[in-house]
């Protein structure tokens, strides 16, 4: 995660953590943080997390929880530097957009830092995009078969009755 502390962005990864799917908000043990040897300091509408006397993360008071300072998309720089990847693997990184598209937005310098390797010019096929759209074939209007006396063709079930409980 990207911290803004102190004007600066830094940033984090927190191990050990707990994903509970129905918590509508993450929350920060100040135990968990004091066990990993972090000193956690409060004022009245301030929470400072250091460690060995370097701050660490900063968070500021608000509805009653101290929330930790986030650096937003905007103030940290969305970069791709030290990427050198193929168009495929770009392709695959950004959802599957055309590899057209990326060599435009190498070039014309969309993102910063989007290295293409050379020997990756060539399109390639990439299978997820032909599963993704494909089509099946209508059914056709008419059968090409029809039969002409009764019960010379039978549709049934092999694998015997079935004991579901219905609904109602």
């Amino acid at each position: 995660m990207s911290l803004c502390v102190s004007g600066n962005i830094k940033t984090i990864a927190i191990a050990d953590v707990l994903y509970v799917p129905d918590l509508k908000y993450n929350l920060l043990s100040v135990r968990s943080l004091a066990e990993k040897c972090l000193h956690v300091f409060f004022t009245s509408s301030l929470c400072l997390i250091q460690d060995q006397g370097e701050l660490v993360a900063s968070g500021t008071l608000y509805a009653d929880l101290y929330r930790l300072d986030m650096a937003s998309e905007s103030t940290s720089t969305l970069s791709a530097t030290g990427l050198l990847a193929s168009v495929p693997t770009w392709h695959e990184r950004l959802v599957h957009i055309e590899p057209a598209a990326i060599l435009s937005m190498r070039k014309n310098q969309v993102v910063t830092g989007l290295d293409v390797s050379n020997d990756s010019q060539k399109e390639s096929v990439c299978s997820a995009c032909i599963i993704g759209k494909a089509s099946r074939s209508p059914f056709p209007k008419q059968s090409s078969s029809r039969t002409h006396d009764i019960l010379e063709l039978v549709h049934s079930g092999v694998n015997g009755p079935i004991n579901v409980a219905s609904q109602g």
